[in-house]
């Protein structure tokens, strides 16, 4: 896919964020995508693609040399302004939700059953940093998202 093809077959519109498809003389009619895990996917030559991807590469003329952040953390907000190269490093730093096995759906709270607590721990550089036991799950992420937001410049909460 080059930016050439996707914009004969498609109309980007950078402040909605919003594909649709062009029909001939330069016009264009009906939005296009299907949301799989989050991510709004659009099929181009039998091909899927995320929008956000595609969004970089109608806007920049080139495909992304690594990942795309979310910055406002919604998987579906493409609008330009919304979209940022990131390393996937850089992207786990914007990480907004707790993984879905998580038993305080909390980011940042870990039930730890030797300590009979909720623990908290952050990644930074490459190393764990160890940020405490709490009684509560909700002790433990407000203590994550602090030092998330200190210690993660990618990080939009």
């Amino acid at each position: 896919m080059t930016a050439q093809r996707l914009k004969e077959l498609y109309h980007y519109d950078a402040n909605t964020g919003q594909f649709t498809r062009l029909l001939a003389k330069g016009r264009w009619r009906d939005r296009v995508g299907t949301i799989s895990e989050g991510y709004l996917i659009i099929k181009i030559d039998h091909k899927r693609y995320q929008a956000h991807r595609l969004a970089w590469l109608y806007v920049h003329g080139k495909w992304p040399n690594d990942q795309i952040d979310h910055i406002n953390g919604e998987r579906v907000d493409n609008r330009i302004s919304n979209l940022r190269a990131a390393t996937a490093s850089q992207n786990k730093q914007n990480a907004r939700k707790a993984r879905s096995d998580s038993r305080s759906g909390l980011i940042g709270a870990i039930w730890e059953s030797r300590a009979n607590k909720w623990r908290s721990h952050i990644r930074f550089e490459g190393k764990t940093k160890h940020l405490g036991y709490f009684d509560e799950a909700a002790q433990a992420h407000a203590v994550y998202i602090e030092a998330k937001r200190i210690l993660h410049p990618f990080c939009t909460i």
